[in-house]
């Protein structure tokens, strides 16, 4: 049996950045909004008769929620209406230490639906839809975070680091979320070995699961795209450790139909990989067809122009109020770390 991996994940910042101690005190103090579609917004379209209403066996929901993520919401909702959870589906996930508003579909009676009660849950819009919402059927996210700031002046610390971030680019990491505590160690096992990955999943979720096919799939699904990204974070860390520029291309987010190129990027890929003795093809060697990802694209550099911020009041500590918009895929808690060069101080968020 293989030896436990260690995999850290890790987030460099610019040289220049200068570390500011600051935290997050309650979830009404991160707020996300999804910038949807056009078709999203489309309340008529064109026929032969002219315009007519936009009608269909699909509701339109936009939701305001707080302390939930979207996939346990999915499931409460789909249980209170008597509903298959695929019957209700959304455009993006959303983490549950925030308030956020964000697009369903749901395959359900509207009357059934304005009838929905769920504790921190508010249904802001309705409409019927001719179509179901798929993950990423949206441009990006709005985001207003308030930090509480651990001494005032460190506020001319934070302009000098946005103004870097906007010079030079934000590094488009995936965020903590996405990793957990060892999501990305079990994605690895789940390649190189099955019992162990088993093992390891039991005790993660404190199940006792004989083999690997009783596993959720989703949940499978997870731990291997976990590992993607630490790669990716991998590949933009090794980057950085001997380069001042940004690269906005995009690259390769390994799988096993990746084909790498005869470039610095791809050299790094492949560094990165041959460190944790990882193959492309070790992604196609699992008889659970859910975890063999082929692979895909992402930039590794995105440009962030558009961020405003000001001083909000409060009783005990100065808080900075940022606002700022991000492409669908990119993460506001790496913003958030780039701007205070990873010093956000891990505090329990109040349910008030």
């Amino acid at each position: 049996m293989l030896k436990l991996i260690r995999l850290p994940v890790r987030y460099r910042c610019w040289d220049d950045v200068k570390p500011v101690s600051c935290f997050l005190s309650r979830k009404e103090d991160f707020v996300v909004k999804e910038i949807p579609l056009p078709d999203i917004r489309r309340k008529f379209i064109k026929s032969k008769k002219g315009l007519k209403r936009v009608s269909g066996p699909w509701t339109l929901a936009l939701i305001r929620k707080k302390g939930w993520n979207t996939t346990d919401l999915q499931k409460a909702m789909a249980k209170k209406l008597c509903i298959p959870k695929k019957h209700i589906t959304f455009a993006g996930n959303k983490d549950k230490n925030a308030v956020t508003e964000q697009w369903f579909s749901i395959k359900a009676k509207l009357d059934n639906i304005k009838k929905l009660e769920l504790k921190n849950v508010d249904i802001l819009e309705m409409r019927p839809f001719n179509k179901r919402l798929f993950l990423g059927d949206l441009l990006g996210n709005e985001f207003v975070i308030r930090l509480c700031l651990k001494k005032k002046v460190d506020i001319k610390k934070i302009e000098k680091n946005i103004k870097i971030i906007k010079k030079l680019g934000l590094p488009n990491y995936f965020g903590p979320q996405r990793f957990s505590k060892q999501n990305h160690i079990i994605g690895y096992y789940l390649l190189k070995d099955r019992k162990k990955a088993l093992k390891m999943i039991n005790k993660s979720c404190r199940r006792s699961y004989k083999e690997l096919g009783q596993v959720p799939k989703e949940l499978l699904k997870l731990y291997v795209h976990a590992l993607q990204s630490w790669i990716f974070n991998e590949t933009i860390n090794k980057w950085l450790d001997c380069r001042s520029r940004a690269c906005y291309k995009e690259i390769s987010i390994v799988g096993w139909k990746t084909i790498f190129s005869k470039n610095e990027t791809s050299s790094i890929i492949k560094e990165v990989m041959k460190s944790i003795d990882l193959d492309c093809h070790d992604f196609k060697n699992s008889h659970i067809r859910i975890i063999c990802p082929r692979g895909g694209k992402r930039k590794m550099f995105i440009k962030v122009s558009d961020i405003n911020y000001k001083l909000a009041e409060s009783r005990n500590h100065t808080k900075l109020a940022l606002n700022f918009k991000l492409p669908k895929g990119s993460y506001a808690t790496v913003l958030l770390g780039q701007i205070t060069k990873n010093q956000i101080i891990k505090k329990r968020l109040s349910e008030r």
